[in-house]
C-alpha cells in the first residue's frame, strides 16, 4: 500500500505511514499492529492491508494448498496458483481481531488485490501452470470477490463494529462492467512480474480509496455513516429488492418459501409480451482506464489514514 500514499496525499489526506514490507500475521507483527492502532484518534481513519501476502497459494500434488516459497528474491508458486480457502481466511482474521478491536476510529480493511492474473511468477513452465488457461483471470477475480465478501462477514461475526471492506477494483475502475472487463483492464495496470502495479495502476487505486474515504461522513453521534455502495460492511436492516432486466421483483433477493405463491404474485398482472423490453443495452464493451470523473478532492473531514501494514514492494 505504500505506493498509493503519494496519491492519497494529492487527494487531500495527511498520511502517517506504518507500512512494513512483507508483512504477515506473526505474533510479533500482530502485537506491533495492536500498538499502532491504539495510537489512532477517533477522528482518524485506519487503513490496513493484512491479507496481501497470505492469500495467494499454489496447489500441491495431493490437492492441499501451500504458501509460495522464496528463491532468487522472488516468491514462486510450484503448480496452479489459487487463493486460500474461506476456512484459512477465517483463521487469519481471527488471529488479527484482537489488534483490530483496539481501533477507536473507522477501520478500512482492504481486501487482497489480484496477483498473477496474466503473468506467472517466473519463466518456469511448472510454476503458475494455470495462467493463460481459459478464464483463469476471471476465475481468480471471482475467488477474490468471495474473499472480500467473507472478510466483511468474519469481521462482523467477530465483533468489529466500525469498519468497511471497500471493493477496490470497483472503486478504482468504475467504468468497467463485469469481471471480464476488470481482468482486461488489469492486464494494462499490472507489471509483467504479476504482483505489483504500474504508476497509473497505483494512481487509480489511490483515487478509488480516496473516493471511498470521502464517502465516510460523521453523524451527529460521532459515528461514521457508511454508504452501502461499493463497500462490504455491517448488514443493513432493510427490505431487499432484486433488480432484473428493468423491473423490481416483489419476491425479493432470496428464494421464496412458497414458490407457487411467489410465482402468482409476480405473474398476476398483465403487461407487455415476453421479451418486449426491460434490459439496458450497453453501447460499448470497452473499459476506459481510470475513473471518468474529476478526481480533485478536498479533505473536508480532516481525517488521517493510518497505514499500519505493508506488503511486498510496498503493497
Amino acid at each position: 500500500m505504500r505506493s498509493v500514499i503519494p496519491e492519497l496525499e494529492k487527494n487531500g489526506f495527511h498520511v502517517i505511514d506504518h507500512t512494513v514490507l512483507g508483512w504477515v500475521p506473526t505474533t510479533a507483527n500482530i502485537s506491533k499492529l495492536s500498538e499502532l492502532i491504539t495510537v489512532a484518534q477517533p477522528q482518524d481513519f485506519v487503513v490496513v492491508d493484512l491479507l496481501g501476502n497470505v492469500t495467494h497459494r499454489y496447489e500441491q500434488g495431493d490437492g492441499t494448498l501451500a504458501m509460495p516459497f522464496k528463491n532468487d528474491g522472488k516468491y514462486h508458486y510450484e503448480g496452479e496458483i489459487k487463493v486460500c480457502t474461506l476456512s484459512n481466511l477465517k483463521s487469519i482474521i481471527e488471529s488479527v481481531v484482537p489488534a483490530l478491536s483496539r481501533c477507536r476510529c473507522h477501520l478500512g480493511f482492504t481486501p487482497p488485490l489480484p496477483r498473477h492474473l496474466h503473468d506467472g511468477c517466473c519463466t518456469s513452465v511448472e510454476h503458475c501452470t494455470n495462467i493463460g488457461s481459459e478464464k483463469h483471470a476471471e476465475n481468480m477475480l471471482a475467488s477474490l470477490n468471495a474473499i472480500r465478501t467473507a472478510c466483511g462477514t468474519n469481521l462482523e461475526n467477530l465483533g468489529i463494529k466500525d469498519f468497511t471492506v471497500p471493493d477496490m477494483l470497483k472503486l478504482s475502475m468504475p467504468a468497467c462492467a463485469g469481471i471480464s472487463e476488470y481482468a482486461q483492464a488489469l492486464k494494462t495496470h499490472m507489471k509483467k512480474e504479476g504482483v505489483h502495479y504500474t504508476a497509473a495502476g497505483y494512481s487509480f487505486l489511490a483515487s478509488g480509496l480516496s473516493r471511498h474515504l470521502h464517502t465516510l461522513t460523521p453523524t451527529g453521534s460521532g459515528k461514521i455513516a457508511v454508504p452501502s455502495l461499493n463497500v462490504a460492511g455491517s448488514k443493513k436492516n432493510r427490505k431487499q429488492s432484486f433488480y432484473w432486466r428493468g423491473f423490481v421483483s416483489p419476491v425479493g433477493a432470496e428464494r421464496p418459501f412458497n414458490h407457487r405463491a411467489a410465482y402468482l404474485q409476480s405473474h398476476s398482472k398483465t403487461g407487455p409480451p415476453r421479451g418486449a423490453g426491460g434490459g439496458k443495452w450497453r453501447g460499448s464493451t470497452s473499459c476506459p482506464a481510470g475513473p471518468p470523473m474529476n478526481l480533485s478532492y478536498k479533505n473536508v473531514h480532516g481525517r488521517t489514514p493510518y497505514m499500519p501494514r505493508g506488503g511486498r514492494g510496498g503493497k
